[in-house]
């Protein structure tokens, strides 16, 4: 039996011996690895859908991805890493063929380990999200050049400002990652019109 070292839970593809991607998704602040599961299964159904905890205890019974620290996302983006990095033994995924679904802090966490392992992470979804400071260095982002991301920002959002993630749409392009942007007249919430579109561009990406 595989040992992750983040609790999760799966849910798999319509056919389980088909040669199925995988997506972690990764929940925002203050919630749990059932959060995003509805939305997450509206995605697709020929994949691993992996929804994990974040390590953090953040309150009330939910979890995080942030700790303190010039970096605090490290101690995440290395669990992921090695999360990811399980899934093709576990789950039977090309290791290539992985990829990343995040909402607000779990958002920045998917963008953060894009950008540290592209090796690991092939793509990443970034719902009301943006990249963390600590990984927006020239350095960092040549080496995730050529990586896929969606960022989608709520226009009426007031917990993070849709400007954020449209400067980190416009750095991530300006790095040689293929970004596709999107705006959504939402506050901070996950859009069924997000879930559509997201489904839709990961059609391709397998």
């Amino acid at each position: 039996m595989v040992d992750f070292p983040l609790r999760y839970v799966h849910r798999p593809p319509d056919d389980p011996s088909s040669d199925a991607p995988a997506v972690l998704v990764l929940h925002g602040y203050g919630a749990d690895e059932h959060d995003l599961l509805a939305s997450a299964e509206r995605l697709s159904d020929d994949r691993h859908v992996l929804s994990v905890r974040g390590p953090h205890a953040a309150g009330n019974g939910g979890y995080g991805w942030m700790a303190s620290g010039a970096d605090p996302f490290a101690e995440s983006v290395r669990l992921l890493a090695s999360f990811a990095e399980l899934v093709p033994e576990a789950y039977d995924v090309a290791p290539d063929r992985i990829g990343a679904f995040g909402f607000s802090q779990g958002a920045k966490a998917a963008l953060a380990a894009l950008v540290e392992h592209p090796d690991l992470v092939r793509w990443a979804v970034s719902l009301h999200g943006f990249l963390p400071r600590a990984y927006d260095d020239p350095d960092r982002l040549a080496a995730a050049r050529d990586r896929s991301v969606f960022v989608g920002v709520g226009a009426d959002d007031t917990v993070i400002s849709p400007e954020h993630g449209e400067r980190t749409a416009e750095r991530l392009a300006d790095a040689g990652l293929d970004v596709t942007f999107r705006e959504y007249p939402v506050a901070h919430a996950v859009s069924p019109a997000a879930v559509a579109d997201v489904a839709k561009w990961l059609g391709p990406r397998r």
